[in-house]
């Protein structure tokens, strides 16, 4: 199966199924931005979902896609941005146990890993191991740009002693 980037089209009919009839009216406004989600599902979705929302049209636009995704980020509860923060440091499936003891929670927490992916922050990568990653590259390079070096040494040393800590410690998966 060849999946293939949106066509323009394509992408302003996904942002109609999103935002409704009222984003033909943004439709001048946002062509910059559709063009840099270069037709990925996922970015013209995030797209339509802020030209939806109360954010101005014209802002939109200035600020950039990648700013839009800072934006939704940034909107996140605390709970959610610690375990973001580890999944991009990991930078690779990991499972689910792992990331909520990294991130100093607990398995109450893990409530917190279905709103993410349900938000298409994360996503379940093997459901039997119970691994999940960030969902898309490019959230993860905007968190780990944002992250200070000592922050992301730190979050280095938590997911390898939550990796040990575990009945079967593998650190090569």
């Amino acid at each position: 199966l060849e999946l293939r980037p949106l066509v323009a089209a394509e992408s302003w009919q996904l942002i109609e199924q999103i935002a409704g009839p009222s984003s033909v009216r943004l439709r001048g406004q946002a062509e910059r931005l559709i063009e840099q989600a270069a037709g990925v599902p996922f970015f013209v979705s995030e797209l339509a979902r802020h030209l939806a929302g109360d954010i101005d049209p014209d802002e939109a636009a200035a600020l950039g896609l990648d700013s839009l995704l800072s934006l939704r980020m940034a909107g996140l509860p605390s709970e959610c941005h610690l375990v973001l923060d580890v999944m991009s440091v990991a930078g690779a499936p990991l499972a689910q146990d792992v990331v909520l003891r990294a991130a100093g929670l607990s398995d109450a927490n893990r409530g917190l890993l279905t709103n993410l992916e349900r938000l298409s922050v994360l996503r379940t990568t093997d459901s039997t191991r119970r691994t999940s990653e960030v969902y898309h590259h490019r959230i993860r390079e905007q968190v780990l740009s944002a992250m200070p070096a000592p922050k992301r040494a730190a979050y280095h040393r938590s997911i390898a002693m939550a990796l040990l800590s575990t009945a079967n410690p593998n650190l090569l998966t």
